[in-house]
């Protein structure tokens, strides 16, 4: 019977073109559940490990147009666990060490440090300290003749900022022709596609945030207004914080809004992509079982009049419909693998900027196999369906 089944698998050109095809479909199908599943997770990620998405904007003023008074006493609403204002929030620094024709050299210094996990180095910072990304890369753009530093090519290295220091005069500001020289050293690294971070942001010390500001831009009438920024501890937590400061009076919003709509479209795409490639795979599955069973009519008929029992003929034809779906899947499972690397090398820098993560995730074929014992359960039927048959011809 093994032979039997080799020799009509293999002297069958068509059965090539069948597993080709199945292979193909496979991998579509693993690479597009694949995407799916890592967009997935970023968007995930980031609601709950992105400061942005848990920050909260504070108007100086409430909904009747007074000035707030009490900013302070904010902190013992539930769920709050930071309040500064929005001028220390972020501040984009020239570094000379990475300025360069490759890199713009350009650091972005954020307030929040007490919310990023360190992976590699020190767990705490101290003032004079910075938290930067492991893959760090000091500049808002790709060059083309970038370089990334990694771990250890960053930490305990130095960044020196040298800015010019501006005043205030009239609502604008003017360079006084003085600068402000500090050296920073990188004391720990967090992982960027944890944070949600750019892979040029690097946290101080709230009390550095504020010193850099302040030193950079003296302000004459440092009672001016200014907007505020609220932590929420979780971002599941961020509705029922707004509701809190709106009962007080307050004019909030949200600093980065969830806006779901692309999430939507790519879940929306991927979904109906998949129902196709299954739907396709079924047919394909169904015609070319169908029509092989047929063209072998006459080789069935005459296993029969040399008195081969049905049950026997069954078993080698669904063995031999099996043999395509395994050498199939096989050679998908294969493939597929090899697309996500040439995806993963070819991109590797574009996929690490972004801060998106592909993987393998083998496990990814499994969800392939439901569909292959379809079609097998699809073959068993149809051929049973004329074996058992007296006549020739598939009606």
């Amino acid at each position: 019977m093994s032979n039997y089944v080799y020799k009509n698998l293999v002297r069958n050109r068509k059965n090539f073109f069948f597993i080709m095809i199945f292979s193909i479909l496979i991998t579509l199908f693993t690479v597009t559940l694949n995407f799916y599943q890592s967009y997935k997770k970023m968007i995930n990620d980031g609601l709950k490990n992105d400061l942005l998405y848990r920050n909260i904007l504070l108007a100086p003023v409430d909904k009747y147009g007074k000035q707030i008074q009490d900013i302070e006493s904010l902190i013992k609403i539930d769920h709050i666990v930071d309040i500064h204002d929005i001028k220390y929030d972020s501040i984009d620094l020239y570094a000379k060490e990475y300025k360069n024709k490759n890199h713009e050299g350009i650091i972005e210094f954020s307030y929040g440090v007490e919310s990023i996990k360190s992976i590699i180095g020190k767990s705490q910072i101290s003032s004079g300290e910075l938290i930067c990304s492991k893959n760090f890369y000091p500049s808002f753009e790709l060059a083309k003749n970038r370089k990334f530093f990694y771990n250890e090519e960053i930490l305990n290295k130095s960044i020196t900022i040298e800015e010019p220091i501006y005043r205030r005069v009239s609502g604008k500001y003017k360079d006084t022709k003085m600068k402000y020289v500090k050296t920073f050293k990188v004391a720990s690294l967090y992982d960027p596609v944890v944070t949600g971070s750019t892979l040029n942001t690097c946290y101080a010390t709230n009390e550095d945030m504020k010193e850099i500001y302040d030193t950079l831009y003296i302000d004459l009438n440092p009672d001016s207004l200014t907007s505020y920024v609220v932590t929420v501890d979780k971002y599941e937590n961020v509705k029922e914080v707004i509701k809190s400061l709106k009962n007080r009076n307050y004019v909030v919003n949200t600093q980065v809004v969830n806006d779901s709509t692309l999430y939507n479209k790519i879940k929306f795409i991927s979904t109906i992509t998949m129902i196709s490639i299954i739907i396709i795979f079924l047919l394909i599955s169904f015609f070319y079982i169908k029509k092989t069973t047929i063209d072998s009519s006459e080789e069935l008929n005459l296993l029969k009049y040399i008195g081969i029992e049905n049950e026997k003929i069954l078993k080698m034809e669904t063995t031999k419909v099996l043999m395509l779906l395994l050498f199939g899947y096989f050679s998908g499972s294969l493939l597929y693998i090899l697309v996500v690397s040439a995806i993963k090398i070819s991109l590797h820098d574009y996929l690490m900027f972004n801060s998106y993560v592909v993987n393998y995730k083998l496990w990814l074929l499994i969800a392939s196999i439901p569909y292959i014992i379809i079609a097998y359960l699809l073959a068993h039927v149809l051929i049973s369906k004329y074996v058992t048959r007296d006549n020739k011809k598939w009606l």
